[in-house]
């Protein structure tokens, strides 16, 4: 399919990289999924940014408890199998279950979440017994199952099931629940949200999508973020990209 050369092209969205556009030819325009035809007008589909600002990718020398609090000594940062990026990833030994860590402002990570961000990591459940997770927009508190309020997201491969779910460092309400993870393997977690919503979607390293939590639920909105493990668990790569939303928010 061809166009004129007079033809408009526009975007729904400031392009979100240095790319430059040579519409001179519309014969040499070919439809996909960043290039859509609107009624005559060329248009380039809204591509999101991918996350580049670091949260933790492990790079770093020294102890664990520099930049967490928590059971610090059972996490450690080391080049042992499994590491997703880099020289390290954050493992957890399988000494002792549901113990967590959580860093504050102001600890030394590069970036805090907040409501709004994008989060973007990668965690590994090494066991059967395993059940690693995520705290994001955790308010106080250090220790999964005691003291820790916020949120949370557990790969659960000892109860077979993906977990969203909030605390109020007394008890837990499963927001959303699914799936059936497995030992073994790398997922991609992506954890959208805004005022009112959360998304959490899961994928492996083949870019298959493996399923979708969502919840609607505005109680925790601090910035506290860390990870928790029942027996044990690795975790790598973590980055935010500012002020995304959830998929569909305006300006997404």
């Amino acid at each position: 399919m061809s166009y004129e050369t007079s033809g408009t092209l526009e975007t729904n969205r400031s392009s979100p990289t240095n790319e430059t556009i040579d519409i001179s030819d519309w014969s040499t325009v070919t439809l996909g999924s960043n290039l859509v035809n609107d009624n005559g007008i060329i248009r380039l589909a809204e591509v999101a940014t991918e996350p580049t600002s670091v949260i933790d990718q492990f790079e770093w020398s020294g102890s664990v408890s520099d930049r967490y609090s928590g059971s610090t000594g059972e996490f450690g940062i080391d080049s042992t199998t499994p590491v997703y990026q880099g020289d390290n990833s954050l493992k957890a030994d399988g000494t002792t279950n549901n113990t967590s860590i959580v860093s504050t402002s102001g600890d030394g990570l590069q970036n805090y979440p907040s409501r709004g961000d994008w989060i973007q990591g990668y965690v590994y459940a090494p066991s059967s017994g395993a059940a690693p997770g995520i705290l994001f927009f955790g308010e106080s508190g250090t220790t999964w199952n005691s003291d820790y309020t916020g949120y949370g997201l557990t790969i659960n491969v000892n109860t077979g099931s993906f977990r969203l779910v909030k605390t109020d460092g007394s008890s837990f309400t499963d927001l959303d629940t699914g799936g059936s993870p497995t030992s073994g393997q790398w997922y991609l977690v992506d954890i959208y949200s805004n005022s009112t919503d959360i998304e959490v979607d899961i994928t492996d390293l083949s870019d298959d999508s493996v399923l979708t939590l969502s919840a609607t639920d505005s109680t925790y909105t601090g910035t506290n973020f860390g990870y928790k493990k029942r027996a044990d668990g690795v975790y790598d790569d973590f980055r935010l990209a500012a002020d995304y939303g959830m998929p569909g928010d305006s300006g997404n």
